[in-house]
């Protein structure tokens, strides 16, 4: 048997139930706060028959109510499918129905806005409702065991193939991932992690994970819509460690440049999911002098990294996605093989 992420958040209370575990521009949840709402949604999932192996669907713009939602399914023994927010009706009516999913949770404001078969129970803040009914579930502890190899969470990639392709991630695939940036980038309990990409892709759950595992806290950071506000936060709350894509840093840089922030505490900023010109990882590092800019590479499939440069070779192997982390063999191939 292994805990997996629900089971794991009743033993991080134990020891550290006051620590902030998510941080946003208008919120700190310290991890006991983060379990009491989590349990009472899980009471609920189950008043609605949810039950081990089920799939749920989460519906969620990056937000502590995707992280509660997440981790009250897997409280249960369910199986998550995170929704990108920015899908049309018709899109997520076709994934839940694919994942043959048992119900939706979600905000309320995004309740009218789905044309779906499935019950639909809504989530904001403290508040939990289904069927227009306020509902006060009690917060006791909840969680159950779960085999390694057990589904955890199923994610749609963005269809290299032509079409949306599903994922599956086991829990074993899940607790492989804070190992990895454990020994990749010496993280630790101290860590403050600063999210650009979208929960609702692997990122999600894998700071999910890392989050749970070892403790550390989570920064959400609205970049689209407030640069100057990201950067705030990463200044006010000490971000150590971010990981995104190039158009994402691409924005970061623009409003570095025009404001100065400090983000001396930012010691990591790892590249990921395409090719990096070498001018402007040089050019990350010239904005952020204090920070090891780095490449790497990773999949869905995987649960994150397969490839990264550890922070001691940043400058020495810019141009290096690096090497294979822990439980990843990697071949390279010529057209011929």
């Amino acid at each position: 048997m292994i805990l997996n992420s629900g089971r794991l958040l009743n033993e991080r209370v134990k020891t550290h139930p006051h620590k902030i575990a998510i941080i946003t521009k208008s919120e700190r949840l310290d991890f006991l706060r983060l379990n009491q709402r989590a349990n009472r949604l899980a009471h609920v999932l189950a008043g609605q028959g949810v039950k081990c192996n089920d799939k749920v669907g989460i519906l969620f713009p990056n937000s502590p109510e995707f992280v509660v939602a997440y981790l009250a399914v897997q409280k249960v023994g369910g199986v998550t499918v995170p929704l990108d927010a920015k899908l049309p009706s018709k899109d997520i009516e076709a994934v839940l129905d694919f994942a043959d999913a048992r119900l939706l949770v979600t905000l309320p404001s995004a309740e009218s806005t789905v044309d779906i078969k499935q019950p639909v129970v809504t989530v904001e803040k403290e508040q939990i409702k289904c069927k227009g009914e306020i509902l006060h579930p009690p917060d006791d502890d909840w969680g159950v065991d779960r085999s390694a190899g057990d589904e955890a969470t199923y994610l749609y990639t963005s269809g290299s193939t032509g079409g949306p392709k599903l994922a599956v991630l086991t829990h074993e695939n899940l607790s492989c991932f804070p190992r990895v940036l454990q020994e990749l980038y010496a993280t630790s309990s101290e860590e403050v992690y600063g999210l650009l990409l979208p929960m609702s892709h692997v990122s999600g759950p894998i700071a999910i994970q890392e989050l749970i595992e070892h403790g550390t806290t989570l920064v959400i950071l609205d970049l689209m819509t407030e640069r100057r506000g990201a950067l705030q936060s990463i200044q006010e709350n000490k971000v150590t460690l971010i990981w995104g894509v190039v158009p994402l840093y691409r924005l970061l840089i623009h409003e570095a440049k025009i404001r100065k922030f400090d983000t001396s505490r930012l010691r990591i900023l790892a590249v990921m999911g395409m090719e990096t010109p070498v001018d402007f990882m040089q050019e990350m590092s010239q904005v952020f002098p204090h920070t090891a800019v780095v490449q790497g590479y990773g999949l869905t499939e995987t649960s994150g990294v397969v490839i990264g440069t550890p922070p001691q070779d940043a400058v020495r192997k810019m141009r290096s996605i690096g090497r294979s982390v822990r439980f990843m063999d990697v071949r390279i191939l010529t057209r011929s093989d």
